[in-house]
């Protein structure tokens, strides 16, 4: 009930922001037809026991000549977090193209969203970044569907003072590893990838216990093991190619042999929430082809790929 009241609370000063920007401050878009959206709400979840939670704005969107406005409402969206970037430029399209909705996103660890629905939390769309997460949720309505694809790498510093240059060298003694949470969709890709490494003659069956005694740190998002390399704070790190592609970061990138990698798919259905027919419209926008190019235009491949 808490939440409740302060994301009310939220909306309302937002919307109070919008209407003084419409009276008198001077628009940021150059479209000669500029309406002020309704808001995206953003809720971001780092870990289980912390809820950091924060309304903003969309930007100020063009109208789209012809676009049906029959999508209405709050659309609450649970999504893991290695997804926000692309959920984000999908919900302002989206949002463009259906003024009268307003979707809530909430940013958090697959499982941890998992678990909150599973104990009665409600949501009209859930984004997972592991199929199997996603497969645990009861409250799903239909089909789940692929939002898109991605695979893993290495990252190093670009001085690589630890000189890797290959899968084996994250074993070598002395390497300073960071890591995803044990619970977080990244760390379980990876450590089915080292286990498949460790079934290989090549690497020897120690290997995946050797590169975890090398695990510095363990981050809750990618995006902290990210600055972690940047910051010669580890030597390496195994993300997402999805986390690396759109913000263009100065590192070196490493890529896995194909044969020990799997293929890495972020899950898509529409959850049993307040607004089926609103989940339902955003899902079926994020399946279809202008949904799918944005999807590609933020580092991921398109579903079908």
């Amino acid at each position: 009930m808490r939440d409740r009241h302060l994301a009310r609370a939220a909306l309302a000063v937002g919307l109070l922001l919008a209407t003084a920007c419409s009276r008198g401050a001077t628009p940021t878009s150059t479209a000669a037809n500029v309406l002020a959206t309704p808001l995206v709400e953003t809720r971001i979840l780092p870990a289980p026991t912390v809820a950091a939670r924060a309304a903003v704005p969309t930007p100020l969107l063009a109208a789209v000549p012809g676009s049906a406005a029959g999508v209405t409402g709050d659309i609450t969206l649970f999504a893991a977090t290695s997804l926000t970037d692309v959920l984000t430029a999908l919900g302002a399209a989206f949002t463009r193209d259906n003024p009268k909705a307003h979707l809530i996103f909430v940013f958090a660890n697959s499982a941890t969203l998992a678990g909150e629905l599973e104990q009665g939390a409600k949501a009209d769309v859930f984004a997972s970044a592991h199929p199997n997460t996603m497969a645990r949720v009861g409250a799903i309505v239909g089909s789940i569907e692929t939002l898109a694809r991605t695979s893993l790498t290495i990252i190093t510093p670009l001085d690589n003072p630890a000189h890797i240059t290959n899968l084996q060298d994250l074993a070598n003694p002395g390497v300073k590893v960071v890591a995803a949470d044990p619970s977080d969709a990244v760390a379980q890709y990876t450590e089915a990838m080292l286990q498949k490494a460790s079934a290989d003659a090549i690497y020897g069956a120690d290997f995946s216990a050797r590169v975890q005694r090398n695990v510095i740190a363990q981050k809750t998002t990618q995006r902290d093991m990210l600055m972690a390399v940047l910051l010669g704070q580890a030597d390496a790190a195994v993300v997402y190619t999805s986390d690396l592609t759109v913000r263009q970061y100065r590192l070196n990138v490493i890529v896995l042999p194909e044969a020990l990698t799997s293929p890495v798919t972020d899950p898509i259905a529409v959850a049993r929430g307040d607004n089926v027919a609103g989940g339902q419209a955003f899902v079926k926008f994020v399946l279809s082809g202008p949904g799918q190019d944005i999807v590609a235009s933020q580092g991921f491949a398109k579903a079908a790929s």
